[in-house]
């Protein structure tokens, strides 16, 4: 007889009522001395030694002589083999004790020993305990094990299906038997429920529950087995429903049988008799209470997900769902219920479900937060949610520093395709390549370095496969990162796909939005060719197109042939029309530069009911201002705002930019600034290139202050709007702010934004502006800080130096705009400076500035002719050019002015000046008897001019006025353009 049994008996012996102790009578005493007392679960990873051995018993007690070494299934280091030459440290089995207490037709597996300190000691596992079943070759179910071959077969399959297996244990003790049967009539009055473990647990009692059950059945006992209706036996209880209907098939007042089982957990409570009440009372220990069962938590546990699911159905964003309403964009509700359901299930330290962890995710997707949705996959399922095999690094803690339970059963098909929609969102090719990977089975697969990892339920013989969605959402990722790489990855997985009509392949098939994913792609990337090909092969294969189809291939045309056929085949398929078709037509139009043709798409918009929108009107205007229109832009901006169907499509900033930069094109400053004035009453605001439009206007129309206020409310400009700022700075009279913004984009080349020929640009605006205003000092500076950065001024930049004092050139230089002596000297000197600063670059001088500082000199006389006609000898002359450059080897440069002074008639450098370095020093420290001892020593810097045939004759006039002997020059080939002297 059980220790339950002889309670309840010995309790309710003295006045129970006669039928209650007949029923308590008919107890099962035949239960078997060795019966389980807790049942638990433990999951080991296939890859490393458990440290468990097992022997098989059959009926009659006979214990197999084999005994089956786990490790050598699981692989790793078998805990078998010594360590230093001593055995490992074991937990054996009695035999003895255990077959004394076994019934005589027990079959199954037992523990016959486990290593200390092991995988299977830490989680538990005792020698002697019972494996009653173990994982699926497939799946997450637990199957029945009662064999040696049965369990080595499956874990030999299951390797190869997944990287964890699960256990079934029961612990067996001689203290205590808790599986009993008790036979009860309708009404029975038991409240039950169904726990995650698998089993019907009693959760209480209601009115019509008989004294009997009261006094023996407590909450928390198992309901394992009900006796059949017909012939007796008794049948496994699983389910609720299964025991509801094996209850309510008999007629009220006829006999049922249970066979329940009391957890371990509840086997400290015991019963005593009230002598004064006549009822069995429990006694609980203080920390003990009898309703706080492991199957009450898991019913908590599981109405609590089921409560979460609610909410979150509630909350999704779902296009029915009239609970988000308007704001759920707004403010992020799914997200914020995400967050609240995933800490109240954290702190219970639940474990998550697939379809719980696929609402969590999507629900943070929906509102753009794919990090969040990543940290919950990996806390649910223990895997690294970028496909490799490293451990996670972190979990998600509750409130109360409790978190999930991870588990593999938390994937499948769905939390898949929520991870790959999360990498897709962060453009993270590389973690798509390796979960599509992973979710293919294919493990291993190297990734930007990294491996996939093998994720269980996957494979050939997986449950877990890869569908149509999964590679659309792979595709779109990588079509949208662009570049050359992105594309060849699309194509790749567009590859591996198949055809609709070959339904044999495992292969996913290739639906609609797989075609138009791969031919928009395509047609980004200007390869028409083959995405018209695809789209023949999408005809082929019986895939009925859509106007998204259509769109990107319209702006694939390559003339109207094409367009027109397109038109065709949209008519034959039915397919209407609509502003996205029309606006990529007009586009098309507008390259072709075909305005008219456009505008009459606009009027049969229209007239076919079709809306236009603010693209249709943006891409005329864009079109009419890059063909040099800007008043047709402008006309057609109005005439759309005065319309009263057009005039809310108006109300966009883009199209006030274009507006605005139309009105800059033609100079009209006050249209601009009143263009802005509108968009303040429209509540349109301002962005980057419209206050950059109102700059360019502003110094169109030589507003310049007002230019650098509205360059002042631009928050981060970018490139073009500092090229337009300095330029309002400087014609404003701040060139030193200017020069101050340029000097930080040339000295940071991290965060510049400036291109190179903005800052060219740049350089040329400052420079005329300090020479126009005769500030020669800084005039240098600028020009020295352009030339240390390495840059090259260009032909164009010299030029407009030039241009700046007004020279006036007539087949050579004629006169120039400078009246002053002085001022003509410090525009030589200047010229002089140019000279030097491109020598110390080793770049030839062009033509254009060589004679204008001839011209120069020739007009001062004096010094200035001097050194103009030294400047013309060093051209001249080759070997003082050798000469120079022997001396400018063994000296070093000097960026300061030295002295030069006259010794008995001749010539004596100071130690820190060489006059073959620079011309400026010798203009500003040589009288006029060193230059001549310079002309006859030859000691001078050399000049290397770029002259073209047609600037031969200027550069004649201009050496003529200051040689007393002009030089010959050579007749060239007529190929020559170019010579450098």
């Amino acid at each position: 007889m059980s220790n339950i049994t002889a309670t309840c008996i010995d309790s309710m012996s003295m006045d129970a009522d006669a039928e209650d102790q007949a029923a308590l009578r008919r107890l099962d005493r035949r239960a078997s001395s060795l019966v389980p007392t807790s049942v638990f679960r433990a999951q080991f990873q296939l890859s490393k030694p458990v440290g468990l051995t097992l022997v098989q018993v059959d009926r009659g007690r006979q214990i197999s002589q084999v005994e089956l070494d786990l490790d050598r299934i699981f692989g790793g280091d078998s805990h078998s083999a010594t360590a230093n030459g001593n055995e490992v440290d074991r937990q054996r089995m009695d035999w003895s004790t255990i077959a004394a207490g076994m019934d005589k037709n027990f079959k199954g597996l037992l523990v016959s020993s486990v290593v200390k300190n092991s995988a299977a000691w830490e989680v538990g596992v005792r020698a002697g305990d019972i494996l009653t079943s173990s994982s699926a070759t497939l799946g997450g179910a637990l199957w029945p094990t009662s064999t040696l071959d049965g369990i080595q077969s499956s874990l030999q399959g299951r390797k190869f299906t997944s990287s964890f297996v699960s256990f079934e244990f029961c612990r067996v003790s001689d203290q205590f038997e808790n599986v009993y049967q008790l036979t009860l009539k309708r009404p029975l009055g038991i409240e039950v429920q169904e726990t995650q473990d698998g089993y019907v647990v009693v959760t209480g009692f209601n009115d019509a529950a008989p004294r009997l059950v009261r006094r023996a059945v407590q909450p928390g006992d198992r309901v394992l087995a009900v006796d059949s209706s017909l012939g007796g036996a008794m049948w496994p209880v699983t389910t609720v429903a299964g025991l509801t209907s094996a209850c309510t098939s008999r007629m009220p007042g006829a006999e049922i049988t249970l066979q329940l089982q009391r957890p371990l957990e509840n086997m400290q409570t015991a019963v005593e008799y009230s002598k004064t009440q006549g009822i069995a009372s429990p006694v609980v220990e203080k920390d003990v209470s009898p309703v706080d069962t492991i199957a009450e938590k898991s019913a908590e546990k599981k109405a609590l997900i089921k409560r979460c699911r609610s909410v979150l159905d509630r909350y999704s964003v779902k296009g029915d769902n009239k609970v988000m309403g308007g704001f759920k964009d707004k403010y992020d509700v799914p997200a914020i219920v995400a967050d609240k359901v995933v800490d109240a299930l954290a702190s219970a330290g639940v474990t998550l479900d697939s379809m719980t962890l696929s609402m969590i995710m999507r629900a943070y997707l929906s509102c753009n937060q794919p990090d969040s949705a990543l940290k919950v996959f990996e806390a649910a399922t223990g895997f690294r949610s970028d496909g490799t095999c490293f451990n996670v690094a972190e979990s998600l803690i509750g409130d109360n520093a409790k978190g999930f339970v991870p588990t593999e059963s938390a994937l499948n098909l769905y939390t898949g395709t929520a991870l790959l929609q999360a990498h897709a969102m962060k453009d993270d090719l590389y973690s798509i390549s390796r979960v599509l990977a992973s979710l293919e089975g294919r493990s291993g697969v190297m990734v930007n370095g990294l491996e996939s990892a093998p994720w269980p339920f996957t494979g050939v013989y997986g449950s877990i496969k890869p569908d149509t969605q999964c590679y659309n959402i792979a595709m779109a990722a990588a079509a949208r990162a662009g570049g050359a790489e992105g594309l060849e990855l699309a194509l790749e997985w567009f590859s591996s796909m198949t055809n609709a009509a070959r339904a044999s392949d495992e292969k996913p098939e290739r639906n609609v939005v797989s075609y138009n994913t791969i031919i928009s792609a395509l047609s980004a990337a200007g390869r028409s060719v083959e995405a018209f090909r695809i789209f023949d092969r999408m005809r082929q294969s019986k895939v009925r197109p859509d106007k998204y189809t259509y769109t990107p291939l319209i702006k694939a045309c390559a003339n109207d042939g094409d367009l027109q056929e397109l038109l065709y085949d949209m008519k034959e398929n039915n397919i209407k029309l609509d502003t996205v078709t029309y606006n990529a037509m007009i586009r098309f139009l507008c390259e072709k530069r075909k305005w008219t043709e456009a505008s009459k798409l606009v009027t049969e918009m229209e007239s076919r009911g079709v809306q236009p929108d603010s693209r249709t009107y943006g891409n005329l205007m864009s079109a009419l201002l890059k063909a040099d229109k800007p008043t047709a832009c402008l006309t057609l901006f109005e005439s759309a705002s005065a319309s009263s169907k057009t005039s809310s499509i108006t109300e966009n900033v883009h199209l006030y930019t274009t507006a605005i930069t139309a009105a800059s094109v033609l100079g009209d400053f006050e249209r601009a600034i009143e263009l802005l004035s509108r968009m303040a009453v429209k509540g349109v605001k301002p962005n980057l290139k419209t206050l950059t439009s109102v700059v360019g206007a502003c110094i169109a129309a030589k507003k310049f202050d007002l230019a650098v206020q509205v360059y002042q409310k631009i928050d981060n400009p970018d490139g073009y709007a500092m090229c337009q700022g300095i330029e309002a700075l400087t014609k404003n009279g701040q060139w030193t702010n200017a020069f101050d913004i340029l000097q930080r984009q040339t000295n940071n080349r991290r965060s510049r934004v400036m291109t190179g020929q903005q800052i060219m640009k740049s350089y040329g605006t400052i420079l005329s502006a300090c020479l126009r205003a005769r500030d020669f000092q800084s005039s240098e500076a600028v020009f020295s800080h352009l030339m240390r950065q390495g840059n090259i001024p260009n032909k164009k930049m010299l030029q407009d130096v030039v241009e700046v004092f007004g020279f006036r050139d007539a087949r050579g230089i004629t006169s120039f705009a400078i009246e002053s002596a002085d001022e003509k000297l410090s525009v030589f000197r200047f010229m002089l400076f140019i000279l030097d600063s491109l020598r110390a670059r080793k770049l030839p001088v062009d033509s254009y500035i060589y004679s204008v500082t001839l011209f120069l000199g020739s007009v001062l006389d004096g010094k200035a002719k001097l050194v103009a006609s030294l400047l013309a000898q060093s051209k001249v002359s080759q070997g003082a050019q050798q000469l120079i450059a022997s001396v400018g080897a063994a000296s070093s440069p000097s960026s300061t002015s030295s002295v030069m002074t006259t010794l008995n008639g001749g010539l004596v450098l100071d130690s820190s000046f060489n006059p073959a370095k620079r011309w400026v020093d010798i203009f500003d420290h040589v009288d006029s008897d060193g230059i001549q001892s310079l002309k006859e020593t030859g000691a001078l810097p050399s000049v290397a001019v770029r002259m073209s045939e047609r600037d031969r004759r200027r550069v004649i006039r201009a050496e003529k006025d200051v040689l007393v002997t002009p030089r010959k020059y050579r007749k060239r080939s007529k190929n020559s353009q170019v010579e450098v002297w």
